[in-house]
Formats: C-alpha cells, sequence, structure tokens
C-alpha cells in the first residue's frame, strides 16, 4: 500500500511539473465547443482551483461595403480598393484577418490564406468595426476571433470581386479572367448543361471541374468526371471553373 501511495505521489508531483505556470495565469487544459478548463496553479506547482472560460465564437461579417479609385483595364484591377465592414463575435479580445495572395490574375482554385494580420480594433459589445482596410482584386478574406484562452473557427470567406456593383467594371474583369463563359474559341455550352438544380457534364474533355459559392467556398469538386455526370445543387449564384486539356473556363450562374 506505500508503494502504491508513492507511485501515486510522484505521478502527481510530474504531472503538476508538467502543468506548471505562475500562479494567476491561466492553462488550457480541454477545449470544447467554445468553452475551455482552465486550471491554476501556484509556484510550487499545487492547484489552487479549476475554472471554465469561453474561446471566442465564429465572427459573423456584416455591412461590408468597397471603395476604390478607379479601375485599371490595362491590369483589370482595381486601383487602391479598401473595404469595410463590421465582425461580430462573442467573447473575443481581438480580431485577425486572414487573406489570400495580392496581386492575383485570377479568383484562387484553392482558398489557401497566406497572410495572417492581427487587427488593432476594440470591440464594442462584441463589435469590431473594420475601416478602409487595404484589399485587392481577386483576394479572398476572413476573419477570426482570439482571447487569451484560444481562437474561435474562421467566419464565411468574402470574394473582393463580389463588392464590385459597377457594371462596366464587372464586364473587363468577367472577361479578363475568362468569366464570359468562352476562351480560346471554346463554347461553354458544349461542355455542361444547366438545369434546376442540377449540372450536367456533357463532354469527357473536363480534366476537373469546382464549383464555388459568393463566399469564395468550393460546394463541388470533381475530377475526371464522366460525360453524362449530373451534378445536383441548390438554386443560387456560383463560379464554376473547369479545367480542360490546357484551358481554364470560368463562369459566374444563377440557377
Amino acid at each position: 500500500m506505500c508503494k502504491l501511495k508513492s507511485v501515486i505521489e510522484c505521478f502527481i508531483i510530474i504531472s503538476l511539473q508538467i502543468l506548471y505556470i505562475p500562479f494567476g495565469e491561466a492553462h488550457n487544459i480541454k477545449f470544447g465547443k467554445s468553452r475551455v478548463n482552465v486550471i491554476d496553479v501556484d509556484t510550487k506547482g499545487e492547484s489552487v482551483g479549476i475554472k471554465q472560460a469561453r474561446t471566442p465564437l465564429k465572427p459573423i461579417i456584416k455591412d461590408v461595403a468597397l471603395r476604390y479609385d478607379g479601375y485599371d483595364y490595362m491590369q483589370h484591377c482595381l486601383v487602391e480598393p479598401r473595404f469595410s465592414c463590421k465582425v461580430y463575435t462573442q467573447y473575443a479580445e481581438k480580431i485577425s484577418l486572414l487573406s489570400t495572395p495580392t496581386n492575383a490574375s485570377s479568383i484562387p482554385k484553392d482558398v489557401f490564406f497566406t497572410f495572417d494580420e492581427r487587427l488593432n480594433v476594440i470591440p464594442d459589445n462584441g463589435e469590431f468595426i473594420v475601416n478602409g482596410k487595404e484589399c485587392d482584386t481577386n483576394q479572398l478574406i476572413c476573419f477570426y476571433g482570439y482571447n487569451e484562452y484560444g481562437f474561435s473557427e474562421n467566419s464565411d470567406t468574402i470574394l473582393i470581386n463580389d463588392l464590385i456593383e459597377d457594371p462596366e467594371i464587372l464586364k473587363d474583369l468577367n472577361q479578363a479572367t475568362g468569366l464570359d463563359f468562352k476562351k480560346y474559341g471554346v463554347d461553354i455550352k458544349e461542355i455542361l448543361d444547366f438545369c434546376v438544380n442540377e449540372i450536367i457534364v456533357k463532354s469527357d474533355s473536363v480534366k476537373e471541374l469546382f464549383v464555388y459559392n459568393p463566399c469564395g467556398h468550393c460546394v463541388v469538386s470533381l475530377r475526371g468526371p464522366n460525360d453524362g455526370d449530373r451534378i445536383r445543387i441548390t438554386k443560387g449564384f456560383y463560379i464554376i471553373k473547369i479545367i480542360l486539356q490546357n484551358e481554364c473556363l470560368t463562369k459566374k450562374i444563377l440557377l
């Protein structure tokens, strides 16, 4: 019995040494759904209490607006674009902006955020106001919140192009990025059919097929689809990208 007691005491001491932090500071022991169990230990490594805290909830983006100084028809891009929005996330002390690379010539096929910028914005009852933040054409952005206990999941993604309202700019930008259903003499209607809640593949020449929602999320990803394959999808606006042997076709559609 004495040996067993000694082994248990030794295990407790080692465990407390591993979890040791100075008294009064928090240590994340277990993550749950926006909740964490926090153990405080004193300078001797002895537990002095357990409390429950919260990590931030998934941010919600509202009132997004885009401003720019002009449009470069030679480079097919906005001049000095900036966006503003409100970001709502409970329990967050700060927010961070994730974004894809700037100067992209087209919308990224796979959403891969390469920039993570922590914003110096003070919240007001869970609301963060972002004003005049620099962005770029064809760029995707999203936010996450954080506090001393952890991070939230990412917000929905926003495509900067979807904030443009000028029809002339949209026309030029769509043509420059292949969003006009034709490129290199190929008519996309020979490849796909569009019905209510359905996309039908009409050719074996399609190597890859991607469908993105307005937030930039890939909702359909097919590699090597066959002639006659049917893709069921809910009504709404989408961006379709088709990879052929030596070509890439994209198009905004409304189902």
